[in-house]
């Protein structure tokens, strides 16, 4: 998906941004603000080191929950079905790690400050991973299963979302630095423990 492919939300979630991106062409239209859109992907990971993530007393995000899992917090991860038409029947996502996403708005900071206009640009690394494919990526760090359970898909759930990110990589020289599903998932790992330490204590 690029910046220009037809919008066409089908869940309450895609609407309300769509309107908000609306609303922002409508403040421009009238001189009174300039913008830049980020359409963010899938966002997950944490600070490398451990001392900061999200926390959210009932996650949907699915690293943060198959994190969970991983750490006994959670006794299984469910799987929104396996039937969908993708290449092992999972849902595909592009996961963004959270701190390329913050070097993002940073860039995108400066293209207002340099007067350049109103902009929008996808937030992705161009590359999708299954459901699936997630898990098998958990077990291989872990050393052992995730414990899994295949339920009904969700309504609104496309088979497959993954960002077109030429024009933020051309246009705003953004140069992702953690763009490995390794990598986000290890982080994501590390400050679940922290949190379920900080959570015992």
């Amino acid at each position: 998906m690029n910046e220009v492919t037809r919008k066409d939300p089908i869940n309450p979630y895609g609407r309300s941004k769509s309107m908000i991106e609306d609303i922002l062409r409508d403040l421009e239209k009238s001189n009174r603000l300039n913008y830049v859109i980020l359409r963010y992907f899938n966002v997950a990971g944490a600070e490398p080191d451990g001392t900061l993530g999200p926390i959210s007393k009932n996650a949907t995000h699915l690293i943060k929950v198959a994190s969970e899992v991983a750490l006994g917090r959670r006794p299984f991860l469910e799987i929104y079905g396996d039937d969908y038409d993708t290449q092992d029947g999972s849902c595909v996502r592009d996961f963004i790690h959270i701190k390329d996403l913050i070097n993002a708005h940073l860039k995108s900071l400066e293209y207002l400050l340099s007067n350049k206009g109103s902009e929008i640009f996808n937030c992705g690394y161009g590359e999708g991973f299954s459901v699936f494919e997630i898990v098998k990526v958990f077990e291989n760090i872990l050393g052992k299963n995730l414990s899994t359970k295949i339920v009904d898909r969700r309504k609104g759930d496309p088979p497959y979302l993954v960002a077109d990110n030429k024009k933020i990589i051309n246009e705003l020289n953004w140069d992702p630095e953690f763009n490995n599903i390794n990598k986000i998932i290890e982080h994501s790992l590390k400050w679940e423990k922290t949190l379920k330490n900080f959570l015992s204590a």
